[in-house]
């Protein structure tokens, strides 16, 4: 093995990346080398592509940075303490590396950690030939299912939908209920594919773009809203017998959608807030969520690591394995990254997946 590595780096704050060749990563005792398998990208990377207001607040103190947190590969090289692992695992990773001694992790809450720093964020991630991470961080995959790389990359976010679709982590929340899913990029996909499989019994799917809401359909919605042509809440209310959906998933970032999903949602319902918002948006908390008696979750990241598991076991289902491998519309060499970042800026993409090729 060369002591080199081609990776993709955020050098300067201002848009584009680098390819550049770095040394690679050292290893400690409790640490894994991965030689990386498959990348795919989230919206996070576009933001730090594109460098933003978020970017620069959240990323610029990190660079120079290796971007990317949406990895699977191969352990090459593994720490003297570590003892749960072997060479040649195949491993999905969990992106946020937590303290395991604030007051939050010591409360089982590891995905609010004080102290977590970030695959490709906060700490050199996995657009890269290779990335060391704390070996508590891999999943191992069940090499009897035997997964195309791109459905082991793109574990960590499927927790994300896992989470907001379940955030006490009980399937039993969803089984039986309506959802509505507000937004349909790869997460929202994601999470109407898992409700599907947890017994929903009706799936609401609302979503502006036409080649997502035809996605939803494949993905399991019952139901598909494009909220520019019709009155989302009037829709909602004539599925439900003026009920209300008992779950609602905020997964845009849009403030109508919010709102649309606040007045959508039935008295005692659950909202889960997974989108990201530019601008803080005002909300009338009397008479949208304190009379409504709503209960809200903020969500971020996985239950580590509960979540993993459940979508492990998810993933064992061959229906669900095939509905998330649709998701893929796109695969990129990492030398085009610049190709792969504008097939998502201008949404003629789903989810778009890297391969750490760099001749």
């Amino acid at each position: 093995m060369s002591d080199k590595m081609f990776a993709i780096r955020k050098i300067k704050p201002e848009q584009g990346a680098e390819i550049q060749k770095v040394p690679i990563p050292e290893i400690r005792d409790d640490e894994i080398l991965v030689k990386v398998i498959r990348s795919t990208i989230c919206g996070t990377d576009l933001h730090i592509y594109l460098w933003d207001h978020w970017a620069n607040e959240h990323v610029g103190p990190y660079l120079p940075l290796t971007t990317g947190h949406e990895v699977a590969g191969e352990i090459v090289k593994k720490g003297n303490k570590v003892s749960d692992f072997e060479i040649g695992d195949l491993v999905s990773l969990e992106s946020h590396v937590v303290c395991h001694h604030c007051y939050q992790c010591r409360h089982n809450q590891y995905h609010v950690c004080q102290n977590s720093k970030i695959l490709g964020v906060s700490r050199d991630g996995a657009f890269a030939e290779y990335l060391a991470v704390p070996s508590v961080n891999a999943m191992k995959n069940d090499p009897k299912l035997n997964l195309p790389p791109n459905l082991m990359a793109v574990q960590e976010p499927m927790g994300n939908a896992i989470h907001t679709l379940i955030p006490e982590g009980d399937p039993q929340d969803i089984a039986g209920n309506t959802v509505l899913v507000l937004g349909c990029g790869p997460i929202g996909l994601m999470s109407i594919a898992a409700a599907r499989e947890m017994g929903a019994r009706k799936i609401i799917a609302s979503e502006v773009a036409d080649s997502r809401r035809e996605m939803a359909k494949q993905m399991g919605a019952d139901v598909i809203i494009n909220p520019k042509e019709e009155d989302l809440v009037t829709r909602v209310r004539e599925e439900t017998y003026n009920v209300g959906a008992d779950v609602v998933l905020e997964m845009s970032g849009a403030p109508a959608a919010l709102q649309a999903g606040l007045d959508a949602i039935r008295h005692g319902g659950r909202l889960s807030l997974l989108g990201i918002y530019a601008n803080p948006v005002t909300v009338d908390l009397s008479e949208k969520i304190i009379f409504k008696g709503l209960h809200v979750y903020g969500i971020i990241g996985r239950r580590l690591f509960e979540t993993w598991y459940q979508l492990q076991g998810l993933l064992n289902i061959p229906r669900f394995r095939e509905k998330i491998q649709k998701l893929f519309t796109h695969e990129f060499p990492m030398t085009q990254i610049d190709e792969a970042m504008g097939v998502l800026r201008n949404r003629t993409g789903i989810k778009v997946a890297l391969i750490p090729e760099f001749d």
